[in-house]
């Protein structure tokens, strides 16, 4: 269950994102990341994940797995997603590199997060839902 993350003031992601179309300059990314924060939620069934943003970037790191990477979304308005993480060695030990990911649709980018979850210790591999 993707959970906003509990030092933060706003009840919801969705919340958060749909507050922030009201803002200047803001309102392009917010539309990118409400686009796919209804496959996040599928995604992340099954699995206790904290957001957090910072402006309109996500960072989704597991509540109950201290050793795993977290992941960042930053939205890219008519661009697309980055989608940023790192590899955990096998063992669930210290990241060994980051990876970084280019996402030009919602779709693209539920299958690159869900790759990134996967990747980063979190447990098991999500299957990424579609963000229609």
């Amino acid at each position: 269950m993707l959970t906003r993350a509990p030092y933060q003031r706003a009840t919801s992601l969705q919340t958060t994102y749909e507050n922030f179309l009201a803002r200047v300059g803001m309102a392009p990314d917010a539309r990118c990341m409400l686009a796919i924060l209804p496959g996040l939620e599928i995604l992340c069934v099954g699995l206790a994940v904290w957001g957090t943003t910072s402006h309109a970037r996500l960072f989704l790191s597991p509540a109950d797995n201290q050793n795993a990477s977290p992941v960042l979304i930053t939205p890219r308005a008519s661009e697309g997603y980055t989608v940023e993480y790192h590899l955990v060695a096998s063992g669930g030990l210290a990241p060994q590199f980051q990876e970084r990911a280019f996402a030009t649709t919602p779709d693209e980018a539920l299958r690159l997060i869900a790759l990134a979850i996967d990747r980063s210790g979190w447990g098991r591999p999500p299957t990424a839902p579609s963000a229609a």
